[in-house]
């Protein structure tokens, strides 16, 4: 498959399943493996795979996926038969989300609940549909003197704004490698919005657009971008400017109560879709030595 049909089979899937993002992934050293899960002639589903070797082990990860066809209910099994595809390159221990419980594989984890926005409405009905409280927060930070301004590239400032807010916040993110070579890869999937009070930014989001959805990246805000609600304004002005532009869906990535409680409560006030979280398994040589059905799994050799 080429970058133009998978883009059409998965759709408005998260980032991990983007063409772009296995393509960035294989310049920065992994391998990626495309695979068509069928069942004879009928394609349930694909899912994308980030190969890496970390000595005699070769792990194989699947971020968000396998992404099923509109018609097709989840496959339990999806997880053996791509592990059985995967054995072409070597044996492989695959870590992927499975979210029925009784699927094979050794469970590791939960994933995070993930949270995403329809943009599909009219912007009289989003606004309506954001909670009182952070629209009024909105309101206040449209009548506080903010200039926004959007940028098809994320600025430096915003990099190492954010670089310093995870050491100070201890989290851990793509690195300011990824983005240079996601810009090169998708000269057109980068946009950025800034708040500024004159020439002095406050606050600022780099979100990522890939096909009809787009994905936060990285978001920072100073103590006046804070004091002002910079970021309601950022936000709601990034859903009317890629609604504008044909993006249907923002993924705000994982909505966490415990780990980041206030970012949690921050995208709870908006007309958010849950992604639930399910476990993450690893699936062991016990399982890859089982037979795949024929006509059950389709691969794609790694690219």
């Amino acid at each position: 498959m080429g970058r133009q049909e998978w883009g059409d089979a998965v759709g408005a899937a998260c980032l991990a399943q983007q063409w772009d993002y296995g393509t960035v992934a294989c310049r920065l050293g992994a391998r990626v493996a495309r695979a068509r899960i069928c069942a004879g002639a009928e394609t349930l589903g694909y899912a994308q795979v980030i190969l890496r070797r970390f000595g005699p082990l070769r792990l194989a990860w699947m971020g968000h996926g396998p992404v099923w066809c509109d018609s097709s209910d989840p496959d339990p099994d999806a997880l053996r038969y791509l592990a059985a595809s995967l054995r072409q390159g070597g044996r492989s221990i695959l870590i992927g989300a499975a979210g029925d419980l009784d699927a094979p594989g050794l469970r590791c984890g939960m994933s995070h609940m993930g949270a995403s926005v329809d943009l599909l409405d009219d912007p009289s009905a989003l606004r309506a549909a954001l909670n009182g409280k952070w629209r009024n927060r909105l309101v206040a930070a449209e009548r506080a003197g903010l200039d926004v301004r959007v940028h098809r590239y994320c600025p430096d400032w915003l990099v190492q704004a954010e670089l310093a807010q995870r050491r100070s916040m201890k989290y851990k993110a793509l690195p300011p490698v990824w983005l240079k070579c996601w810009s090169r890869v998708a000269p057109a999937g980068t946009v950025s919005f800034a708040a500024q009070s004159g020439d002095q930014p406050v606050a600022g989001i780099c979100l990522l657009m890939h096909g009809t959805s787009a994905t936060w990246h990285i978001g920072w805000s100073g103590p006046d971008g804070r004091r002002r609600s910079a970021m309601n304004l950022l936000l709601w002005s990034a859903m009317l400017w890629l609604r504008e532009a044909g993006i249907v869906r923002l993924d705000l990535g994982s909505c966490d109560p415990v780990a980041a409680p206030g970012l949690a409560h921050f995208k709870e006030g908006l007309p958010i879709r849950h992604r639930p979280s399910v476990p993450t398994r690893l699936l062991l040589d016990g399982f890859l030595a089982r037979p795949v059905p024929p006509g059950r799994a389709g691969y794609a050799a790694a690219s």
